[in-house]
């Protein structure tokens, strides 16, 4: 976007449909051609909409082109008052990390604008940029309180707090084996990959407690069913993989994964560290002995 600032005193206002202001658009559009053509494809912009008038037209010649061609594009380019004009790129939004790093070249290779006027980039890749920044500049802080925060509510709320250390045991052990996933499959962070960590820890809590709760009951019904809610969540995250979208279709099989290497990590941790203090069993029922039926005789 190439924005026409206020007036200095004594000056004339500034027209982003002055010659100056086109040959700029011009120059900054093969410079992002150029350098970035692979990652972002020119849509639309005032000298691409009138390229009819050639490299250099005159500033008369601009306002009879714009007078030629339909309001519904003139304006979409080139604000009505001249102070606006946006030059628009279709681009891709699966890795943030590198439209990151792309927006950030492009702001330091784009030449300067002409004077009283400012260029900024813009629209809704910019902000999925922002929030990116935002996400990834504390991702890490916010899994290690995410874990604390379990840890202290699975503390308060279980009777044995000793069932609380395990789950944030194996909520560790899950998490850094999703964040290795990540890193080997080469994955980009995402808002969706970004709220990976918490669901693995969670996750991973939720299985702990209850496959040690198992092993204190010897409750056989209580691990299969652990089991069970493993396999049905893996396989249900699984189903996103025939999604049309590949953000969503990534997301599904790393969930599904996570879901796996979250169980996988309750059975380990139950294992190196099991419970030493087993509940009574309840003993079942004696069944009732059959008896004869009753018969009463008459004489």
């Amino acid at each position: 976007m190439l924005r026409a600032n206020g007036p200095a005193p004594g000056t004339p206002p500034a027209d982003v449909r002055s010659p100056q202001a086109w040959q700029w658009m011009q120059q900054a559009n093969q410079q992002i051609v150029v350098n970035h053509g692979d990652v972002m494809n020119p849509v639309l912009s005032p000298p691409g909409l009138l390229d009819f008038l050639g490299n250099n037209p005159t500033a008369d010649q601009i306002q009879a082109g714009l007078r030629l061609m339909p309001d519904s594009l003139t304006s979409s380019v080139v604000r009505g008052d001249g102070q606006v004009a946006n030059m628009s790129y279709g681009v891709s939004l699966n890795d943030l990390g590198e439209l990151a790093t792309v927006t950030d070249q492009v702001k330091a290779q784009l030449p300067p604008p002409p004077p009283g006027m400012t260029a900024d980039l813009t629209g809704l890749p910019t902000v999925a940029v922002r929030g990116y920044q935002l996400v990834s500049s504390d991702r890490y802080l916010a899994s290690v309180a995410g874990l604390v925060a379990a840890g202290l509510v699975l503390a308060l709320g279980l009777r044995r707090r000793v069932d609380a250390l395990r789950a944030v045991a194996a909520a560790v052990i899950a998490t850094g084996g999703s964040l290795l996933l990540l890193v080997v499959t080469g994955s980009a962070l995402s808002p969706l990959t970004v709220a990976l960590g918490s669901l693995t820890a969670a996750v991973g809590c939720e299985f702990t407690v209850m496959v040690a709760q198992s092993v204190r009951l010897a409750d056989r019904s209580l691990r299969r069913a652990v089991a069970l809610a493993a396999g049905t969540s893996a396989i249900g995250y699984a189903v996103l993989a025939v999604s049309p979208l590949a953000l969503m279709r990534e997301f599904g099989l790393l969930l599904a994964a996570s879901v796996g290497l979250s169980y996988a990590a309750a059975l380990f941790v139950v294992w190196v560290w099991p419970p030493t203090t087993p509940l009574p069993a309840v003993p079942d029922a004696p069944e009732p002995a059959p008896q004869a039926p009753a018969s009463i005789g008459v004489s």
